[in-house]
């Protein structure tokens, strides 16, 4: 359990990141750049361990969005990767480049939606879009994984 949320808890940091835009208006039009914190992790099912949500391990959940780009630490310098949004689907879509363990890009497909300083972000690593989630659920063996963020001030 512990090295699949591993697993998944990577692959979503390493790709996940969404928006841009200016701030107000209707949700969805908000701007999500700033710094958020990942406050659940769920993957095929499962919630990641409560462990990683203890306040010693804020800084390793810690995310800065710019209008393109997703920045975390690890191993004390910046992996940056970048993603591209569609506020016309509904659900909002994301497309993101992945950093794959072993060094090679892919591609994750996801959808997103922000209410108020909760951002929720659902995806998938495939190399087809058709395989994008249509909702905000996992199920035991799907590879489907589900972050919640919450904005840092």
């Amino acid at each position: 359990m512990r090295s699949l949320c591993g697993i998944a808890l990577s692959g979503m940091v390493l790709s996940l990141a969404i928006g841009c835009g200016k701030k107000g208006g209707a949700e969805g039009t908000a701007s999500i750049e700033g710094t958020w914190v990942i406050t659940g992790l769920e993957f095929g099912g499962e919630p990641m361990p409560d462990e990683f949500l203890t306040k010693e391990a804020e800084a390793d959940r810690t995310i800065t969005i710019t209008p393109d780009k997703m920045i975390k630490k690890k191993n004390g310098k910046d992996d940056t990767n970048s993603y591209t949004v569609d506020r016309t689907s509904t659900p909002h879509h994301i497309d993101m480049t992945v950093t794959r363990m072993n060094g090679q890009d892919g591609k994750m497909y996801g959808i997103y939606k922000l209410e108020g300083d909760t951002l929720t972000i659902c995806g998938t690593e495939s190399d087809k879009a058709e395989d994008r989630p249509k909702e905000f659920k996992t199920a035991k063996g799907e590879p489907v994984a589900i972050m919640k963020l919450t904005r840092k001030k």
